[in-house]
């Protein structure tokens, strides 16, 4: 039996494409230690969580070659993080409405 690997494909972003995407999670890094010395109540846990979002976001999508990846792939992702937004909101939820 002959594999065909003629569907595989090998994406290269360049070099450039991954200095911005470095530069910005440097950048996302300095917010992150900046933001932590403000308070604002209520909002800083959904701060710093929004922040690592957005950089966790750019590891997978260019790092990790997510975004060239199979939409079966990428709906799995996306469960998988639904999964993880109510394990992680559910305490939130209960703890909110304890104290």
């Amino acid at each position: 039996m002959s594999h065909d690997h003629s569907e595989v494909a090998h994406h290269s972003l360049g070099y450039g494409t991954y200095f911005l995407v470095w530069l910005a999670l440097v950048a996302g890094t300095g917010l992150t230690v900046g933001v932590a010395f403000f308070d604002f109540g209520v909002l800083t846990i959904p701060v710093a969580l929004s922040i690592a979002f957005v950089k966790t976001l750019l590891v997978v999508t260019y790092f990790m070659h997510v975004k060239f990846e199979s939409r079966a792939i990428l709906y799995m992702i996306l469960v998988c993080f639904v999964m993880l937004v109510i394990f992680l909101g559910l305490p939130f939820i209960d703890f909110y409405y304890r104290y």
